[in-house]
């Protein structure tokens, strides 16, 4: 089946550097500043053993490295000399945080929007610096499985909290690193660190019949390195029509020889759930079941020359029911598919490092309701009588090239992207990154990037009883400019930035009343201008507190024509801010709080069923916290958690019901083999 609509673009080019882990960003510290060149040619990690230091910090660290020279798979770089600033949450702060989930853990991290619809991990809207949650990329061990049907399902991953390693999150526009759909930012989850022998066994319960338990196993024997994991997990709901189940299984592989090393992963992912008003505040019973398929081969070689080639597939299957008591009056079956192959190949030479590379990527969906009518239709397997009638598909190329200078203080990094589609124009994403250090204290850098989107199949094509598609659909655009000061102290470290996002023909759902429906469209220009700054304080001398961690984030959002009630574009958060402190109780007790303020702009609609009427409201401020009390003892840990402490009303998505006070607890035993 073919289009002519637009058709959705990813580049995400990566290497192979410690041959630990598929390491995107960096693995050293939390914030790492970052030439924009180097996401995609210039990162380097340090060896698995310096990684492994212990941190009982949590959440998220700034630190900026002074003249710390590294080596990896590149020649020996400078940390201080990088120009992007990238979020990197350890392993560490994943385990000391007061979250049971990937939805929780992310919903703290700086400038980020997460909107959960059902909470643990059940489906949650993610977005960076105000943007939509299309706009995001999201990758698992350095590999694109954002979902071209609709950004909803970017967080369906084959795996729980307990098999990641670290998450990095880049803030601002990566397209001429990830491709179109890294408009606002990107954000790497990596697992297993394949560097020891050892088993967690581990398990949550709570409230609502809450449960989730499970493994993760890493074996290593010689050149060859496993790690497994697996979990089930399930909740009778906090209220009418939010229960779910479901479980994940996940395998990352990887092989060393003496030439080319060798990385593989496959996963899968099934989950069922109540989705109350998930997508219409007038329908509440509504319904939904998820699987997803994911597989992907990476190869590393080269000695002068550095080549790194990777081949994916990634399937996503959509149950969608209207009313949960009764099927067969609407429910929708779509099944979208993505695979594609990549390489690149880099170069240290006397004038800096170089790297070109290309991608081939397919993105197809069959579907009862999205795409093109097809002339076949195939049996929708476990539901007789049912059928995918309709289809699409996306076919293109990518292709980059980009190079990095280092003079003494100051660093430069530039590069294009590039697509070309049939029946398309060919775009092409420059952006340059600069920074400078003034002394050992201080560093100020600036980049200009430009950025696309494509419209998802849900935009171009959706049809409901509330909702209606729109083929007419124009790619996103945008053009950012970001500056900002870093800065390293002592104990104290941090960053102020100021960015400006000029975009154009934005797409949103826009609401028309006359017809009480949703459609899609461009809204022209969206402008958005933020400022963030976050600092970290390590306090290491002190006998209670072990370290305080703020972060701020500020949004002005302005669109240039009409006058519209929007369902996403403008309820982006004015005010954001995250908390936490982690501190000591007693020996081997210790406890982690988190809060956080936010100020939403726009407004959100009600249905009230007796009347049969919308109503429209605007957002309230609120404050939240969330606290961990942890005990551990060498490979026992045990825990309590209180989710939503203040049992505040949380209306962060509108008339979709948010769980109140939550009590967990939960506990986890580590078998090591002894060397």
């Amino acid at each position: 089946m073919k289009s002519n609509h637009y058709h959705t673009k990813r580049m995400s080019v990566f290497k192979h550097w410690t041959n630990k882990s598929y390491a995107v960003f960096s693995s050293f510290g939390r914030v790492i500043k970052i030439a924009a060149l180097s996401l995609s040619s210039l990162i380097v990690a340090l060896p698995a053993q310096s990684q492994e230091k212990k941190d009982t910090s949590s959440v998220q660290k700034v630190i900026e490295f002074d003249d710390v020279e590294v080596t990896g798979e590149s020649a020996p770089m400078i940390y201080s000399q990088q120009s992007r600033i990238v979020t990197v949450i350890t392993k560490e702060e994943i385990q000391s945080a007061p979250a049971q989930n990937i939805q929780e853990l992310l919903s703290y991290a700086l400038n980020l929007d997460l909107r959960t619809r059902g909470g643990n991990d059940i489906q949650a809207d993610i977005s960076l610096r105000g943007g939509s949650f299309d706009q995001t990329l999201v990758l698992l061990n350095g590999i694109n499985v954002s979902d071209p049907q609709t950004g909803h399902f970017a967080l369906n991953l084959p795996i729980d909290l307990q098999s990641i390693e670290r998450i990095e999150i880049l803030n601002g526009p990566a397209a001429r690193i990830f491709g179109a759909n890294a408009f606002n930012g990107a954000i790497n989850i990596i697992t297993g660190t394949l560097q020891d022998n050892s088993v967690k066994l581990y398990g949550s319960y709570g409230e609502h019949q809450l449960f989730n338990t499970g493994f993760a196993a890493n074996l290593v024997k010689g050149n060859l390195g496993t790690f497994v994991a697996a979990n089930i997990k399930g909740s009778d709901g906090y209220t009418k029509n939010t229960d779910f189940k479901g479980h994940n299984v996940f395998y990352h592989g990887s092989l060393s020889l003496a030439k080319v090393n060798f990385n593989w992963q496959a996963g899968f992912n099934q989950k069922e759930f109540g989705a109350l008003a998930f997508y219409s505040a007038k329908y509440p019973d509504q319904f939904e079941e998820n699987d997803t398929k994911f597989a992907s081969v990476k190869a590393d070689f080269g000695k002068k020359v550095k080549i790194s080639a990777a081949t994916y597939f990634r399937q996503h299957s959509d149950h969608f029911v209207l009313f949960r008591a009764n099927p067969e009056w609407y429910q929708n079956f779509h099944l979208n598919s993505t695979y594609g192959a990549k390489v690149k190949a880099s170069t240290q030479w006397k004038l800096g490092k170089s790297s070109a590379g290309i991608e081939l990527r397919t993105e197809e969906i069959i579907s009862n309701n999205l795409g093109e009518k097809s002339s076949d239709s195939t049996a929708v397997p476990g539901f007789d009588g049912y059928y995918y009638t309709k289809g699409d598909r996306r076919n293109y190329v990518s292709a980059f090239i980009d190079h990095s200078v280092f003079y003494k203080k100051f660093a430069v990094s530039m590069g294009l992207m590039s697509q070309f589609i049939a029946d398309q124009e060919a775009g092409f994403f420059p952006g340059i990154d600069a920074s400078y250090q003034i002394n050992s204290t201080y560093r100020v850098f600036a980049s200009v990037n430009k950025s696309l989107r494509m419209p998802t199949f849900t935009d171009l094509y959706y049809s409901g009883p509330s909702n209606l598609g729109n083929v007419n659909l124009k790619p996103e655009e945008s053009l950012t400019f970001e500056t900002g000061l870093k800065m390293k102290f002592n104990a104290l470290s941090g960053h102020l930035s100021y960015f400006n996002r000029y975009g154009t023909n934005i797409i949103d759902w826009i609401w028309h009343a006359d017809t009480e429906m949703w459609e899609t469209a461009n809204i022209t220009e969206l402008n958005t201008s933020g400022i963030e700054t976050a600092f970290d304080m390590r306090l290491d001398n002190v006998d209670l507190i072990n370290g305080i961690q703020f972060s701020y984030a500020y949004l002005d959002i302005k669109k240039s024509s009409g006058d519209y009630e929007t369902k996403y574009a403008l309820d982006n958060l004015r005010h954001n801010v995250a908390v936490t402190i982690d501190h000591k109780v007693v020996k081997n007790l210790n406890a982690v709080w988190r809060f956080k303020y936010q100020d939403r702009n726009g407004s959100y609609q009600a249905y009230n069923i007796e009347e049969a009427l919308y109503s429209t409201h605007d957002y309230k401020p609120l404050l939240m916290a969330d606290v961990r009390l942890a005990w551990q003892l060498t490979a026992l840990k045990l825990y309590v958690d209180v989710a939503n402490l203040f049992d505040v009303e949380d209306l962060s998505y509108g008339s979709i019901p948010q769980p109140g006070r939550w009590f967990k607890f939960g506990g986890s035993y580590t078998f090591r083999k002894k060397n």
